[in-house]
């Protein structure tokens, strides 16, 4: 298993990447060899696909992409153009103290977050996908 995390932020003297990793070795038992924290630096999901790139090792052909339900869409493209070589699925993991779809008007912090996720989408079915890697 691939987990990334920011290594360009700290917090406490610790950067998340520090945090996840520290989070595996107590939670995950005799199963914590087999997860590896990516780290990511930069603030674009195409950033995060170059990094994930350079993390993916073995005979891959199959990834499972496990992401936030309204950044699903997007982040599935991203990283099918960023890395074809590899067969992409995703699972849409929902948290309703981040983000609920239904009702997404009803709070302020739902509206903004999809009014910023539909404006990336666009953003990246208008502009970014048609560039050159």
């Amino acid at each position: 298993m691939l987990a990334d995390a920011s290594s360009d932020t700290v917090a406490f003297g610790r950067t998340p990447v520090d945090l996840e990793q520290e989070f595996v070795q107590r939670t995950a038992g005799m199963l914590g060899d087999r997860i590896q924290v990516c780290p990511i630096r930069g603030v674009s999901t195409q950033d995060e696909a170059r990094a994930i790139a350079k993390c993916l090792r073995g005979p891959l052909s199959k990834v499972l992409l496990v992401t936030s339900d309204y950044h699903s869409r997007r982040a599935l493209s991203v990283l099918r153009r960023e890395m074809p070589q590899y067969h992409w699925s995703v699972a849409a993991v929902t948290d309703k103290s981040e983000f609920q779809a239904q009702n997404w008007w009803r709070r302020r912090e739902w509206a903004k977050t999809t009014v910023l996720e539909w404006s990336k989408l666009v953003w990246w079915q208008v502009v970014d996908r048609w560039r050159d890697h």
